[in-house]
């Protein structure tokens, strides 16, 4: 349905248009729920450029993309990649949404699970007691974001 939605938004508004890269970014999440990581990063990717093209890098939708684009990289063991994605979706989340956000503490705790995978137990360590720390304060001490941070 995605596809469908693509190829018809692509005719009637543009490539770059909100609408079709929301549909792109769609087919990526239906790419990752199959276990299809390259094809998700394809789509994502697309997703990302077009977004930060046409709103901006901080825009919540562009963030989306990529963290979308980091998670595909860490299903691929790409650790180092994926980290740099979740860093920079963190820092446009904490500059755009504040540091207590939900996104940006899904983006601060990303981070730090790329980190562990390098065998960065210290530096993750810190950033997951920091998602962990800011989920208390915005979520509650027994939400299941908090209690994910806590391993």
């Amino acid at each position: 349905m995605h596809r469908r939605a693509i190829e018809g938004r692509e005719k009637i508004l543009r490539a770059e248009h909100k609408d079709t890269l929301w549909s792109i970014n769609g087919v990526g999440w239906a790419f990752y729920g199959q276990g299809k990581y390259v094809e998700t990063e394809e789509m994502h990717c697309r997703a990302m450029e077009g977004r930060e093209k046409t709103l901006r890098a901080e825009y919540k939708d562009t963030l989306w993309s990529i963290n979308g684009v980091g998670w595909a990289f860490y299903r691929q063991g790409k650790y180092v990649e994926a980290e740099e994605m979740y860093c920079w979706a963190m820092e446009g989340s904490e500059k755009t949404l504040r540091a207590k956000h939900k996104d940006t503490l899904e983006s601060i705790y990303w981070v730090g699970a790329a980190l562990y995978k390098q065998g960065k137990y210290v530096e993750a360590k810190e950033i997951h007691r920091r998602a962990m720390e800011g989920r208390e304060k915005t979520l509650g001490a027994k939400h299941k974001d908090t209690l994910q941070s806590i391993y």
